[in-house]
């Protein structure tokens, strides 16, 4: 009986090791990729008030006065290897200065302007064509993009009331 089993293993163990190894036409292919990106820098603060205070009109004012100065700055953090950033503000630009933002509230006769620290004017997207602000950053280290934000007076008279502007900024990387 032993020998009868031993002998049926063996023939069967073919019949069985010859259908698993029969071809059913080409080999399958499975191709891998990835696309690996230098990170990019985290914004210190997404939401950023400037407060440019109180200002008094007072007479003698002509169109391209500025009315208050306020620094404040866009902070870059872990921004491993990256060389540059570039920062593009969206805005409405002034009826009466294109290169100036709009503003809302009651006061007229006054458009936003914004400066990086070296006096290049960050204009609003509508009148800016590149890719924005250019700003090198200094890699393994959190770094600032320090600007300038006043009040300019773009046609006389001036009406006194609130001065308000809205401007959402992008930062793209490099």
């Amino acid at each position: 009986m032993k020998r009868s089993l031993i002998t049926l293993a063996l023939l069967i163990l073919p019949v069985l090791n010859a259908a698993a190894w029969t071809s059913i036409g080409k080999p399958g292919e499975l191709h891998f990729s990835i696309t690996i990106n230098q990170p990019t820098c985290e914004l210190v603060d997404a939401a950023l008030e400037v407060d440019l205070g109180t200002m008094t009109l007072h007479e003698h004012r002509i169109a391209g006065d500025t009315l208050g100065r306020k620094a404040f700055s866009i902070g870059l953090k872990e921004c491993g290897d990256v060389a540059r950033a570039y920062v593009k503000m969206d805005g409405e630009p002034d009826a009466n200065d294109h290169l100036l933002f709009a503003l809302s509230g009651g006061a007229q006769g006054v458009g936003l302007k914004v400066v990086n620290s070296h006096g290049g004017q960050q204009l609003p997207v509508a009148s800016d064509t590149g890719n924005g602000m250019e700003w090198p950053l200094v890699a393994g280290q959190d770094n600032q993009l320090d600007y300038i934000a006043s009040y300019v007076i773009t046609q006389l008279p001036v009406i006194a009331g609130k001065a308000e502007a809205l401007v959402n900024f992008t930062v793209s990387y490099e």
